[in-house]
């Protein structure tokens, strides 16, 4: 029995991989994992239980979390969030449920059983392992103290690229095609691990109008892309998309308007009465900033950063300090949204051992 490619198998025969690309992208995944033994099945059950909140626009990390903890033996108990879950995540626990070695490891609360568990102020969990904003999280942790239970927490996931322009004009023109799509990927590829899309971008170059042929280029390949599926999911889920798919942008008191695909925003150009919400920039609005060199990386302060898809010359090991201290991931342009078993510094494998 391998539990794994059956999973796989029931995503490829229940779905499209144009229609859900992320759904796939977990499936291959999950097969290259099983395949090299780093996840394999535990029948031996270890009696013990997880707690999972994930967030309700949560991506398949939270499902990958989910599924090595029962694969190492564990129960999971999965509160789903009243507005629901997002289409990736309830795909991916649907198709977990119809596994019968999955389905007997996994309880879905009702908000009444859910509440139970609070109000018991009992110790029935090993962790809970939570997703959600940063203004969730005192909310988790209040519930984490009530049921005497350590809590982890995977916050907003913040991704910036690096991407010389200058050294992009140099390579020939199927690579300048396959890094043009990786870009877009990065930036279009909304839901699959917790809002991991780019949402901004630090482009290197000596001359501005290289820039703008970039992006115009970039926005001319967006609009007839594989990512067109995506894009439209994203539609539903961002006070940015309005029915036209124009985006309406706030910059102070005025208001601009962009029918691109992807709307670059300058944001060297702002002034200080304009303001910007980092967590809503991932439905194809992306701010970017102009660097001279790649050399300038070294006064930008990546704290609040998770992951830096770059393409540039120069390894960033060498111009970021405090990579590991922050668990900030180093990952090739176009793998903004690849899965990970290795989360906020959380190795999801020993994890649940």
């Amino acid at each position: 029995m391998n539990i794994v490619q059956d999973i796989k198998s029931n995503i490829e025969k229940t779905y499209s991989v144009k229609d859900h690309p992320e759904l796939y992208g977990f499936s291959n995944y999950i097969h290259n994992l099983d395949r090299r033994e780093i996840i394999k099945y535990e029948e031996n059950s270890k009696d013990k239980s997880y707690l999972f909140i994930p967030a309700a626009n949560g991506g398949s990390i939270a499902a990958l979390a989910i599924l090595i903890c029962i694969l190492s033996g564990n129960n999971v108990c999965i509160r789903i969030p009243r507005r629901g879950l997002g289409i990736e995540m309830k795909s991916l626990i649907d198709i977990f449920l119809l596994q019968e070695e999955l389905s007997k490891k996994i309880t879905i609360l009702s908000s009444d059983e859910f509440q139970k568990i609070i109000d018991s102020g009992k110790k029935n969990f090993e962790k809970l392992l939570a997703w959600g904003s940063y203004s969730t999280k005192p909310i988790i942790q209040d519930i984490a103290k009530k049921i005497s239970v350590d809590m982890i927490y995977f916050g907003s996931n913040s991704t910036s690229c690096i991407f010389d322009i200058d050294l992009f004009n140099l390579q020939n023109k199927s690579k300048k095609a396959m890094l043009i799509d990786s870009l877009i990927s990065d930036i279009l590829t909304f839901d699959q691990n917790g809002c991991t899309s780019c949402k901004y971008i630090y482009f290197k170059s000596k001359k501005k109008l290289e820039l703008s042929n970039f992006l115009r280029e970039v926005n001319k390949t967006a609009s007839n892309s594989r990512h067109a599926k995506t894009l439209s999911l994203q539609s539903k889920m961002s006070v940015f998309f309005q029915s036209s798919i124009n985006k309406i942008f706030t910059l102070g008191e005025k208001k601009f308007i962009s029918k691109d695909r992807i709307w670059f925003v300058n944001f060297s150009q702002l002034n200080s009465n304009s303001h910007i919400d980092f967590d809503k920039l991932n439905s194809g609005i992306v701010g970017y900033t102009l660097l001279d060199d790649v050399e300038s990386i070294r006064k930008i302060d990546f704290s609040s950063i998770k992951l830096i898809t770059q393409f540039c010359q120069l390894p960033l090991e060498n111009l970021i300090p405090d990579l590991n201290k922050n668990n900030i991931k180093i990952k090739p342009v176009g793998q903004a949204n690849s899965l990970d078993f290795v989360w906020d510094g959380v190795d999801l494998i020993s994890l649940f051992d």
